[in-house]
């Protein structure tokens, strides 16, 4: 049986893979969706937002009597990705945003000496950082494809 801070962390990651689904959503929506409890969507919306992941976006006017409803989405500006994808002939490089937005790319001819390549694709990943003006500490990941032939 799971303890409760897995399944918080998990409930967390499920607010967030909707988000990026969805785009933003009401906090009732998101309950809806995820068949959890209004009150604990708000404690881990809290908790998100808190650590800057997610933010209000907008009030929904639905002319109903009562307190309105307030979208949420990912907060774009929370962290950055960066994905490298590393093909036959060339190397792409992508620095995305929280919301996966790409924000800066490069392409890179490959090395056919592999040590000296990885040594450009981490070249080009600092320059990317740099030219975006954000700071390392800002990078929440790094994901890497590689193509290649199938043996099966």
């Amino acid at each position: 049986m799971a303890h409760s801070y897995e399944i918080k962390q998990k409930n967390k990651r499920d607010i967030l893979t909707l988000l990026y689904r969805k785009k933003d959503l009401s906090k009732k929506r998101i309950a809806q969706e995820l068949h959890l409890s209004a009150s604990v969507i708000t404690k881990l919306c809290g908790e998100l937002e808190q650590d800057r992941l997610i933010q209000e976006t907008k009030a929904i006017v639905t002319g109903k009597a009562g307190r309105r409803e307030i979208k949420i989405a990912i907060n774009q500006n929370a962290a950055y990705c960066i994905g490298v994808t590393i093909n036959h002939h060339t190397t792409a490089i992508v620095l995305t945003d929280m919301a996966l937005n790409p924000m800066k790319t490069s392409r890179l001819s490959i090395d056919p000496d592999g040590n000296r390549h990885i040594l450009k694709i981490i070249d080009c990943v600092s320059e990317l950082i740099a030219s975006a003006g954000i700071s390392p500490s800002q990078l929440i990941g790094v994901g890497v494809s590689i193509k290649g032939v199938d043996g099966r």
